[in-house]
């Protein structure tokens, strides 16, 4: 069986494929590389997201695909693993620009210390795409341009919410970091006093060690935190101060008694850096639709919620008071609990996560190259069409007529809104399981691809 491998393939697998050029179909599955073993069958692309505390993007992928060939055996299978700037973006983003991932210590959320991962890549045309480009301007800003003859992501659609697309097309190694690694959901910790520290820990150990990656990439999303990013700043050496010339008090209630932001440090210490964000959602940092749409699912309470809410302000004021720079309604700022916001300040472009990830990957040629789509992700809700991957997704299967059917954890909307987004069909997979008891719902978790896997079994393939 001859097989050829995507532009998004492990080292290893392009290795394996050279030694032994007619690997086993069980053998493809399991390296996660695309088949193809005739014309005229049919082609079908996965591209699911990762299901949070249950599946990683790839291990739903392997379970799609289990399920594409016991359901279709002369299906040709493409594995497109995707993230959104959340958890799983430096997985995916080290793999496609095979980088060297290490370990560094950083802070938690709950302000344990820990070692997390960054990555370090070498120098290679990036393409992006912002949000807005609103935003204080910055020296550096002249490398960013318009996407033209940019090689190998030259063929790049602008996006109406995101902004135009930017290329960096100076070569420049570069650093990954994915926020939710440190400030990510963590046991005991209140989400009242959750701090973003080690973002701003994990920016220091690029700058200090790593002086000549001048480019880096911070995925904002899955954070425990509501902090605006204020701890991210004061590792930095940003003075976050009350009235009596105290540092704030770690996490979102130390925002009330926020009374002087000084970022000079931290800006000088990011000078001639190109600091990008990759945001998992496009939610503004203040209001019903912003930060706080994902307060609740952070276990915070309705008069936490007003807590966190209220502190969110009181830096978005003193941004625009003391720095000059407006906050609140710049998409993207309200991301991994308004560390968006934080970025913003720091002169960073804030980014759609899920459509620089798509682009990285080639998603446009691939999903044109597919008559089939298929996707999952852990829910399916109001938020997914705030600039997650289905909604994302969807829209690229749209412009080149290709139907998308996806597969939830949880699907909390109805047929008109998923019209609205373009999903043809969504299949719920704990629908009928019993889910009344933490037990229960641990035992629902843990059969995620399983389930997934029958799902597709039963999907029309006809």
């Amino acid at each position: 069986m001859a097989a050829t491998v995507s532009s998004f393939g492990a080292l290893s697998c392009y290795r394996e494929l050279a030694l032994a050029p007619s690997l086993t179909r069980s053998r493809m599955l399991e390296l996660g590389v695309p088949t193809h073993n005739a014309s005229g069958m049919q082609h079908v692309l996965l591209a699911p997201n990762a299901f949070k505390h249950a599946l990683s993007a790839r291990a739903a992928a392997q379970a799609m695909a289990r399920g594409v060939i016991r359901a279709s055996s002369s299906a040709v299978l493409d594995h497109m693993p995707l993230a959104d700037g959340g958890d799983g973006t430096l997985e995916l983003l080290a793999e496609r620009f095979a980088a060297q991932r290490l370990r560094v210590p950083a802070r938690l959320a709950s302000g344990e210390h820990a070692h997390v991962e960054l990555a370090l890549f070498g120098a290679r045309p990036l393409v992006l795409h912002s949000f807005a480009l609103g935003h204080r301007p910055r020296a550096s800003d002249n490398s960013f341009g318009m996407a033209r003859g940019c090689v190998p992501f030259a063929h790049i659609r602008l996006h109406p919410w995101s902004g135009a697309s930017l290329v960096f097309n100076e070569p420049c190694p570069g650093a990954i970091i994915e926020s939710a690694l440190s400030c990510g959901r963590s046991p005991g910790r209140e989400v009242l006093s959750a701090s973003t520290w080690g973002v701003g820990e994990q920016l220091d150990c690029v700058l200090r060690r790593y002086p000549a990656h001048r480019r880096i990439l911070i995925g904002l999303g899955g954070s425990l935190s509501v902090d605006a990013g204020a701890g991210a700043l004061q590792a930095l050496g940003a003075s976050l101060l009350d009235r009596h010339g105290r540092p704030i008090a770690p996490g979102g209630k130390g925002l009330l008694s926020l009374h002087r932001l000084e970022l000079d440090a931290a800006l000088r210490r990011l000078r001639g850096v190109e600091l990008c964000a990759l945001a998992d959602v496009d939610n503004p940092l203040l209001g019903p639709s912003g930060a706080r749409m994902y307060m609740a699912q952070k276990g915070a309470t309705a008069s936490e919620e007003a807590v966190l809410e209220e502190g969110l302000q009181r830096f978005a004021e003193l941004a625009k008071s003391q720095c000059g720079v407006e906050l609140g309604a710049e998409p993207g700022t309200g991301a991994a609990g308004g560390l968006g916001a934080a970025m913003l300040l720091l002169g960073a472009r804030l980014c759609s996560g899920a459509e620089s990830v798509m682009s990285l990957l080639d998603a446009e040629q691939r999903i044109a190259a597919a008559q089939r789509v298929l996707s999952a992700e852990g829910s399916l809700d109001v938020q997914t069409g705030h600039g997650k991957v289905l909604a994302v997704l969807a829209k690229r299967c749209a412009v080149v007529g290709r139907p998308l059917d996806v597969f939830v954890g949880r699907l909390c909307v109805d047929r008109a809104a998923l019209d609205a987004l373009g999903i043809r069909h969504a299949v719920d997979l704990k629908r009928g399981a019993p889910l009344d008891t933490p037990a229960q719902r641990a035992e629902a978790m843990a059969a995620t691809a399983e389930r997934l896997e029958e799902a597709v079994v039963q999907s029309s393939w006809g």
